[in-house]
């Protein structure tokens, strides 16, 4: 008995029908088919090629010859009287350039030691330490093969554990034999003549934290001027930079610091783990210790998106800071950023022992409350009961607004107005955004903080109403910020990101 199926007739495969049309083809028509193909080809590899550039850029992989031409490009941001100034080296110190590297920024090695060496005077460099805090096997191979291909002066340390920069740089100052400290991160490239004036600004500024003027370098390897920014910080620790006056703190990525302030401040705190606000703390030192920081206008450098905030992404390194600096602040901090107090009970002993360095230095460092009477352009009031940036639900554009300005809006994930987008509301029911008030008398206007400003209502549902009118806050068709009654058919509903 034969199978059921066996009469059937097996169907060619895609391939064998495709063959037997190509061989019903002609000459001609074969040579116009491979003509198509190779046209294909190109169009194929050449659009592969730009992907993989813009692969290349996304995963900031800087050689030699990428550095190169973004230092020239941010030579062009040089001020003319920087240029025409003369350095004299003979008289400063020799420093030891400290670059730490981790898994996020070991592709920009290249670019960072290339710039170094190539535009550094070399005088005035005794040592250069990188520190591999416990790269990939593959990452760390370059990284030493970088290091190697140096010049004598450079040095490799390795971690077999993921220390953080704290600890990172802290123990590269272990093994440093220069006079000043230089720590930079990974990913810095820096331009022609930038180390004379750092040097020329720290001996002249008497005890202080040095800092190169920053420009940004972005996505693509443009690069954009910066204005002459100051840095401040929020409740929630993060760090930013703003045009208005405020707190300078430090940016961190490229420091510099003679090695007898560094120690006199207690250095890295190593107890900070890989996760950021090991700077603001340094920051804060520095401040209680009558030791400024200073933007040193003649030296510059390029970072890597050089806009965006630093954060604290370390609930660990979160607490310690309150700890330390904002004890008697905790319970409100903590509430901002939602935070369980009850499990600081580990932190104690460690910070004891930390503040304890500062009681033995009293008259030279101020104590920590007086940290409470110096805001910065974001650093909101002791009485923040709310703190973000606020969207609004029917745009998904965040207001911001600079001083005797309208309010406006913009993406929320824009860093450049960023520090004109923190909005905090307090009991005095003042909406604040960044330093200003929001105030309704006639016409919408960011003003100066004072007892006459508007006050506001953030109701559950998502309202903002002014208290005196009744009016709400909302967004026009042109996506423009108005008041308005606060009817079903035109109120606004708003939401308070977390930064």
């Amino acid at each position: 008995m034969t199978p059921r199926n066996s009469h059937r007739r097996r169907n060619p495969t895609v391939f064998l029908k495709l063959w037997r049309r190509v061989e019903k083809l002609t000459v001609r028509q074969l040579f116009c088919l491979l003509f198509v193909l190779i046209c294909l080809s190109l169009i194929l590899t050449y659009s592969l090629k730009n992907e993989l550039n813009n692969v290349r850029a996304n995963f900031l992989t800087w050689s030699e010859e990428d550095a190169n031409k973004i230092i020239k490009d941010l030579e062009a941001f040089i001020p003319s009287h920087c240029q025409s100034n003369v350095y004299r080296t003979g008289g400063l110190k020799s420093s030891s350039i400290l670059i730490n590297v981790d898994e996020n920024n070991w592709r920009l090695l290249e670019g960072t030691l290339f710039s170094i060496q190539r535009y550094t005077d070399e005088k005035l460099i005794r040592e250069i330490i990188v520190y591999d805090d416990r790269i990939s096997s593959f990452g760390g191979e370059v990284v030493g093969k970088l290091v190697n291909a140096c010049k004598s002066i450079c040095k490799l340390l390795r971690s077999e554990t993921k220390l953080g920069e704290a600890s990172a740089r802290h123990k590269m100052t272990q093994v440093a034999k220069g006079d000043v400290l230089v720590f930079i991160e990974s990913g810095v490239l820096v331009t022609p003549h930038w180390m004379a004036p750092l040097l020329h600004t720290l001996h002249e500024g008497g005890p202080s934290i040095v800092s190169p003027r920053i420009d940004s370098i972005e996505k693509m390897r443009t690069v954009r001027e910066m204005p002459e920014y100051k840095s401040a910080f929020t409740w929630s620790f993060s760090t930013m930079w703003t045009i208005e006056d405020g707190l300078n703190v430090l940016d961190g990525r490229v420091i510099a610091i003679s090695r007898t302030v560094y120690e006199a401040l207690g250095e890295y705190d190593p107890e900070f783990e890989a996760g950021g606000g090991a700077n603001l703390d340094l920051s804060i030192r520095a401040m209680l210790c009558k030791v400024s920081i200073i933007y040193s206008e003649c030296s510059r450098i390029g970072i890597q998106d050089a806009y965006i905030p630093r954060k604290v992404y370390s609930l660990k390194n979160f607490r310690r800071l309150t700890l330390l600096w904002f004890p008697t602040l905790r319970s409100a901090i903590y509430r901002l950023a939602d935070i369980n107090p009850s499990t600081d009970e580990a932190e104690a002993r460690s910070i004891e022992i930390r503040k304890e360095f500062f009681r033995e230095r009293q008259g030279i460092c101020a104590n920590e409350s007086t940290l409470l009477g110096r805001h910065g352009v974001v650093y909101p009031d002791k009485d923040t009961t709310a703190l973000g940036m606020l969207e609004s639900q029917s745009t998904s554009l965040c207001i911001f607004a600079a001083r005797n300005s309208p309010p406006s809006l913009t993406l929320c994930t824009s860093s450049v107005y960023r520090s004109y987008a923190i909005v905090s509301l307090n009991e005095r029911k003042q909406l604040k955004i960044g330093s200003s008030c929001l105030n309704y008398h006639k016409t919408l206007k960011a003003i100066e903080c004072g007892t006459l400003t508007s006050k506001w209502e953030f109701s559950p549902l998502g309202e903002i109403r002014e208290e005196k009118t009744g009016k709400c806050l909302k967004v026009d068709g042109n996506s423009e910020i108005k008041m308005g009654f606060c009817t079903e058919m035109t109120k606004e509903k708003w939401r308070l990101k977390k930064l």
